[in-house]
């Protein structure tokens, strides 16, 4: 990470060399076709093809590894809360009820589960390509690449300020940290 470039890591990969706008692009057709789909295989493949990318960006891995630890953790308490909160969430999208697990006045069914682990599979299917867009664009050349399809110049600067301020806030928040650990 650098002062300059925000999240930005330096690397000599095809995905550095890449315009900011077909950066863009990818993320935004990446995501669209992961949220058409309710197969696992298909977010499995993207899973593997996205980490894939990351590995070819040569990206450190020490960097992501926090990310990614984040998003599991995140994922599995999310989908956790999902089947504790709406068992049956499942079973009103597919028309069906089959109940797996029969605790009183909770009922585990299949399709909850399979929901459950679809949803999660998003999630970790859009993970690698959005680190891949955030660590292989620096932001004055996503801004440019903003103002190039035809966002307007103002917003394309104001976005690119506020990336450039997180090393910022990044750094004050670890010393707010360590103030109050002393």
């Amino acid at each position: 990470m650098t002062r300059s470039g925000a999240l930005y890591i330096e690397r000599d990969s095809i995905f550095h060399k890449l315009d900011g706008s077909v950066k863009l692009l990818m993320l935004i057709a990446w995501t669209i076709f992961i949220f058409l789909f309710m197969d696992a295989r298909i977010f499995m493949a993207m899973i593997i093809l996205g980490f894939f990318m990351l590995y070819l960006a040569k990206l450190p891995f020490k960097t992501l590894r926090p990310l990614i630890l984040f998003v599991v953790v995140f994922t599995i308490l999310n989908s956790l809360v999902l089947i504790l909160v709406t068992p049956d969430y499942g079973s009103l999208l597919a028309h069906r009820y089959t109940v797996v697990l029969n605790l009183g006045l909770i009922r585990l069914t299949s399709e909850t589960l399979f929901f459950a682990l679809t949803l999660s599979l998003k999630y970790l299917a859009i993970l690698p390509i959005t680190m891949l867009f955030i660590f292989t664009t620096h932001p004055s050349s996503f801004a440019g690449s903003l103002n190039r399809l035809g966002v307007p110049y103002k917003v394309a600067y104001a976005i690119n300020i506020a990336l450039r301020y997180i090393p910022d806030v990044n750094e004050e928040v670890k010393a707010i940290i360590n103030a109050q650990e002393a």
